[in-house]
């Protein structure tokens, strides 16, 4: 009985040294588990600072890209006269028409070399210049309801270029073609009325 007694009483003196060194000694700063988490810690808000920035800089490229396509579609006069340099001059850049559909989700402009019309919806362009195959560009360039009111079933035209806006029951998106070239396309937030030639 004194033996067992003996046993227990060291057992839980070995428990308690044990219990006691686990709770002290390396802790606080010197901890490799604390000093692993502050790094990670650092290193997430450098991944969201760095995040962050590059938001930013694709939002610029992003309207960088809006206005560069914009500028595409200026009309550029050659100078018959010129100067003594041959410098040519650019022309005002409206448009000669601007209008949108009813619903004004779709805005357009005809152009003197082309015409656009931007979905609001989808944040897409349908767009022609030059006598060019249409193409489509991610991103807005006109906003929601610029321009006149082209009622439902009504056709606007300046130049060489029409565009179609469709009866409210027509299944189709407004629809631009150049009559010279035949290039045109079919804008829509519907993915199968997008169409460009």
């Amino acid at each position: 009985m004194e033996r067992a007694r003996f046993v227990a009483w060291v057992a839980t003196c070995l428990l308690i040294g044990l219990l006691a060194a686990s709770g002290c000694g390396n802790s606080g700063a010197d901890d490799p588990s604390k000093q692993e988490l502050e790094a990670a810690r650092q290193e997430g808000e450098e991944a969201a600072r760095e995040k962050a920035r590059v938001d930013h800089l694709q939002r610029q490229i992003h309207n960088l890209q809006h206005e560069v396509h914009r500028q595409n579609h200026t009309v550029v006069v050659e100078s018959d006269s010129g100067s003594a340099t041959g410098e040519s001059s650019v022309s005002d850049s409206s448009a000669l028409r601007t209008f949108h559909a009813p619903s004004g989700n779709v805005s357009c402009e005809i152009l003197a070399n082309g015409a656009l019309c931007s979905v609001a919806s989808v944040g897409e362009t349908f767009s022609f210049s030059n006598g060019e195959e249409g193409q489509i560009d991610s991103g807005a360039v006109l906003g929601r309801g610029a321009g006149e009111l082209a009622p439902y079933g009504s056709t606007v035209s300046a130049g060489p270029v029409s565009c179609s806006i469709p009866r409210s029951d027509e299944p189709r998106g407004i629809t631009c073609s150049d009559g010279e070239s035949g290039h045109g396309f079919e804008a829509s937030r519907v993915p199968d009325r997008q169409h460009v030639y």
